[in-house]
């Protein structure tokens, strides 16, 4: 599909929290912190192009769109705030 060769930015600058595939329901992911309380999270990636530790710069590609743990080929995008899901649309330019 065309999709695959997407690739995922990171929303803003921050550094790559967690990396991996442990977490239930999101296949190949990505949690980049930006500060106190905000994080970023990618999901359903083929293959993951950053590194735990890593530091990122925004719109850096730090993926590939894939359908891991999915039927389809998507990327699950969340905003967190405080650990809690915020509405991305407030966070992200117009």
């Amino acid at each position: 599909p065309r999709f695959q060769t997407h690739r995922p930015r990171a929303a803003a600058a921050g550094r790559v929290l967690y990396t991996g595939e442990n977490v239930s329901g999101y296949g190949k992911l990505i949690i980049i912190t930006h500060g106190p309380g905000a994080v970023t999270v990618y999901g359903h990636n083929s293959e993951l192009l950053v590194k735990r530790g890593d530091n990122v710069t925004n719109g850096q590609v730090i993926a590939k769109m894939g359908n891991s743990d999915s039927d389809s080929v998507n990327l699950l995008f969340e905003v967190r705030h405080n650990d809690r899901p915020v509405n991305p649309v407030e966070y992200l330019p117009q």
